[in-house]
């Protein structure tokens, strides 16, 4: 992801500007009067293009029967595509817009507005221009991350600040999660296993990890830290399973088949040393988060598997078109 650092202007007695780069203005195509939406996503600014297609589609909810759960057909329209939804509630809107604005802020380039009895969802997003290779390892960097802070859980106490830099991150990786499913429904008429549908999937192994990371972080947070021996093996663990999502990752974007044994190798042993320590550890605590790390490391494998399928889809597509060569995985 490119960062550029940009000063603040002030223009006029009220507004504030900051200039966009070159490059990047070059590279989506902005002009001087061109039209963005600006997307507050709390704690950051996001500025959208506008297409210059009109691929919109509206939808219309009647959400007086649904209550607060409205929200999760929220989440479900702009899954499958949607850019407006109109959610009717005669007499409620301003009971669910709050149920709405929290599920909205789970999902990228989102606004919300209440209007009398309607609340209107709208979508800030051209989907031709949606990265989901950039999304996946997005959710890999922040599934990386919540592993790293398991390990600095487990011997001090979770402090505020720590936690909300969990629930920060938890928020995060489902928002790429939700953004890499939006892109995989626009394409969900192809032909085949395509790129889209193994980042998709691979994207959902990701979300698995991540869950079962913030729930041992819950659990350390409620019950208290660990002691003993146990401290040095669960930092060992997480931290090293930190590791193995970013390079599952990048084998699940660039396919690797000797590398994909040495990661599904390391994995297999990190899964049996965390097997034994639950079998043979002395609290119930402690037993859980190795348990944890034994399931998390299974499914870290997915990723190998992942990464295998891509190398001889590849091979195999790349031998048809050059009339029965071979490519090297």
């Amino acid at each position: 992801m490119a960062v550029e650092v940009r000063r603040i202007q002030r223009l006029g007695n009220s507004s504030l500007v900051v200039v966009i780069p070159k490059e990047w203005a070059r590279r989506l195509g902005l002009k001087p009067g061109d039209t963005v939406f600006l997307v507050d996503e709390g704690e950051s600014i996001r500025v959208v293009p506008r297409s210059g297609e009109d691929r919109s589609a509206e939808a219309v909810v009647d959400a007086s029967e649904l209550g607060d759960l409205a929200r999760h057909a929220v989440t479900c329209l702009y899954i499958s595509g949607y850019s407006t939804v109109t959610l009717l509630s005669p007499g409620r809107a301003r009971e669910l817009v709050s149920h709405v604005r929290a599920q909205a802020s789970k999902l990228i380039g989102v606004g919300v507005a209440e209007d009398n009895d309607r609340i209107n969802v709208n979508v800030f997003l051209d989907d031709r221009r949606i990265d989901a290779r950039a999304s996946l390892r997005a959710l890999a960097s922040t599934t990386s991350a919540l592993l790293e802070l398991l390990s600095r859980a487990t011997s001090k106490h979770l402090d505020e600040e720590a936690w909300r830099q969990a629930v920060l991150l938890r928020d995060e990786y489902v928002k790429h999660q939700h953004l890499i499913m939006r892109h995989l429904a626009s394409r969900v008429t192809e032909r085949g296993i395509s790129e889209s549908h193994y980042t998709a999937l691979a994207a959902g192994y990701l979300n698995i990890i991540a869950d079962i990371a913030f729930e041992i972080l819950s659990l350390l947070r409620e019950k208290g830290p660990l002691s003993g021996p146990a401290v040095k093996r669960l930092e060992g663990y997480s931290s090293a399973l930190s590791q193995f999502v970013i390079v599952g990752t990048k084998l699940v974007l660039a396919p690797s088949a000797k590398r994909v044994r040495e990661f599904m190798a390391g994995l297999d042993k990190l899964a049996e040393r965390a097997l034994e320590d639950a079998v043979s550890a002395d609290n119930p605590l402690a037993a859980i988060a190795f348990f944890a790390v034994n399931r998390m490391a299974g499914i870290a494998k997915v990723l190998g598997y992942i990464s295998i399928c891509r190398g001889v889809e590849a091979a195999v597509s790349g031998g048809g078109r050059g009339g029965g060569g071979r490519r090297r995985l």
